[in-house]
């Protein structure tokens, strides 16, 4: 696992080594070493524990780093020191996402929760509970107000940031493993599609037949601008999917990939 500072000046990397490294992303050069993965906490001190994720805050000032074992460790960047540790889950942590203001950190886990701290002071502020089987991803929209969360259930539940109450669910025929925003916050990224969201009201469950754009594969079909434009064959038909810019990946169980090249009509920006 690679990731880039928001300046694209450092590069971090995460090994089966359990080491994360800095790396000058221009000169190549390794900067500092640490053993992240270690749990320095609760009835597992001592052991080392893989990481699932790594993400920079907006700023570049801090490294949110989530372990196998529960927990997600915060760092300073430009002294790679510990600044806390967030505890809490009661599974795996998959997926964690700052707000652009730097205040809060979101984090979604296998014990079906999302948790929101604060990150000052380290302190839970809310657990969104909603979700009937692991969360996969989450994500917080460009002005800080909407959190989004995909799972295994099939749904990806809309939260209000500031206060954590449920503000709306969108049931999917697909389960939804990654979620970005568009940089104008009308549109969800998924590894199946884009989702047009800008007609969201708090409180109203939705269809994806009702905010498709762009390409979106379904569990047997491509689907354009809420149209389907292709019917997938049995034996094309597979979880592991990835949409991006027209282009569909199509991972096979035989280890084999499919790429399928469609000509789009609309762009998401």
């Amino acid at each position: 696992m690679v990731v880039f500072s928001p300046d694209g000046q450092l590069l971090v990397s995460v090994s089966n080594d359990y080491t994360v490294r800095f790396w000058d992303a221009a000169t190549g050069a390794l900067q500092n070493t640490v053993e992240a993965h270690f749990n320095w906490v609760g009835s597992f001190k001592g052991q080392f524990n893989p990481v699932n994720v790594v993400v920079f805050s907006p700023d570049g000032q801090l490294l949110a780093i989530a372990s196998s074992h529960y927990t997600v460790s915060l760092w300073n960047v430009a002294t790679v020191e510990l600044r806390g540790i967030l505890e809490g889950h009661l599974d795996e942590v998959k997926s964690v996402a700052f707000s652009p203001d730097c205040q809060l950190l979101v984090s979604a886990s296998d014990d079906y929760t999302v948790r929101v701290w604060n990150i000052a002071t380290g302190t839970l502020q809310y657990t969104l509970r909603g979700h009937s089987n692991r969360v996969n991803s989450v994500v917080i929209s460009p002005d800080g107000q909407l959190l989004v969360s995909a799972s295994q259930d099939r749904t990806a539940m809309f939260w209000d940031t500031a206060t954590g109450a449920a503000r709306g669910t969108l049931k999917l025929d697909v389960v939804i493993r990654n979620l970005s925003f568009s940089a104008s916050g009308q549109y969800l990224k998924t590894d199946r599609g884009v989702l047009d969201i800008s007609s969201f009201r708090p409180g109203v469950s939705f269809t994806p037949s009702e905010c498709l754009r762009d390409l979106f594969v379904s569990s047997n079909c491509v689907a354009e601008g809420g149209e389907y434009i292709l019917w997938l064959p049995p034996d094309y038909r597979t979880e592991c999917v990835a949409v991006w810019d027209g282009i569909v990946a199509l991972g096979h169980s035989s280890g084999g990939i499919s790429f399928l090249e469609f000509n789009q009509r609309r762009k998401v920006s």
